[in-house]
């Protein structure tokens, strides 16, 4: 099983979450937009050993 180590920041632009995967994952990204939050794009992203994605939260 793979591990994530995240990382939660806040900043002006508001608060991002970083992931960064140990071994290659797969995980699912909802992405939430504030004016119809109710309608969430889910979609399957890759991350290889090592790197790092940041996730925006408004």
């Amino acid at each position: 099983m793979a591990s994530l180590k995240c990382r939660a920041a806040e900043s002006s632009r508001g608060i991002s979450i970083e992931l960064e995967a140990a071994d290659a994952v797969d995980f699912n990204e909802k992405v939430l937009n504030r004016s119809t939050a109710n309608n969430a794009i889910a979609e399957t992203r890759t991350i290889f050993k090592g790197v790092f994605i940041k996730i925006p939260f408004m």
